[in-house]
């Protein structure tokens, strides 16, 4: 009896500690909001890509001339912010939510990611997702087919911040065939 009291009160506390770490990781995992949004890869004056951003620095994005802000995690997202799209349009931006799978990524989600840039052109776009990674694919993939940048040279902000798993890695395929775009499939590794 007295040795299911125990595990009892010790499986209590370890829900209780679980739970606690749910709620407060998400902001732990965020950089102060002093700093930019953790894995910021700044690619050009035009363009940004990081993980989430936190409500602060959402907010100066636009003294920073930023114009627009795309995310890429579905709104659900780990960590998300329930406001986001309030927050950025009282900062004065366009507001942009393209929900991607992470586990699925589908080309139809790129093209409709490539067409907002598109529509945005010469303005300044900060592009982000949880962690960045359905972020640095989305951008290496523009960069190569609408900008012309060599994949070789495109490919390092994402290697700052991932090497893409199969099912990036085949979205980045797929779609570079598509466009018609040759590379040295190792570029990717």
């Amino acid at each position: 009896m007295r040795r299911s009291r125990i595990i009892l009160v010790l499986v209590a506390m370890l829900a209780v500690t679980g739970a606690g770490i749910y709620f407060v990781l998400p902001t732990l995992m965020r950089t102060a909001d002093h700093e930019l949004p953790q894995n910021t890869v700044i690619i050009s004056d035009a363009l940004a890509t990081s993980g989430q951003p936190s409500a602060a620095q959402l907010g100066r994005l636009h003294a920073q001339g930023y114009a627009a802000v795309i995310n890429l995690a579905p709104p659900g997202s780990y960590g998300a912010l329930r406001d986001e799209s309030q927050l950025v349009a009282a900062a004065g931006m366009q507001y942009l939510n393209i929900p991607v799978d992470f586990d699925k990524p589908d080309p139809r989600d790129f093209e409709r990611f490539r067409a907002a840039l598109g529509r945005l052109h010469g303005q300044r776009v900060w592009v982000h997702c949880q962690m960045n990674m359905r972020a640095s694919v989305f951008v290496l993939l523009y960069r190569v087919i609408d900008e012309g940048v060599a994949i070789d040279r495109a490919i390092e902000a994402v290697h700052a911040v991932w090497v893409p798993n199969a099912a990036w890695d085949g979205l980045i395929r797929t779609v570079l065939a598509r466009h018609r775009v040759t590379f040295d499939p190792d570029l990717l590794r």
